[in-house]
């Protein structure tokens, strides 16, 4: 099974502190658990990096955005991009 998974999820997996997070982390690990393929459209990836990026910088945290896009790196496998 193939899953797209959207913006809003793919910020709460990229920010710990993000309001869905701990919802964002349930459910990748619920579809990992299902052997579900995930994938990573191009374009909401960035639009999940800008929203993240943008909300560290109007918290004044912009020592945290090189942590996060490790974690977007980590989180979206050249291989699941589409």
């Amino acid at each position: 099974m193939r899953v797209v998974l959207d913006s809003s999820v793919l910020v709460g997996l990229l920010n710990p502190q993000d309001t869905w997070s701990r919802q964002a982390h349930a459910l990748r690990d619920a579809l990992v658990e299902a052997d579900a393929n995930l994938v990573y459209f191009d374009c909401v990836i960035a639009e999940a990096a800008s929203t993240a990026v943008r909300r560290l910088h109007e918290k004044g945290k912009h020592a945290e955005v090189d942590a996060l896009l490790d974690r977007l790196h980590a989180q979206t496998p050249s291989n699941a991009l589409t």
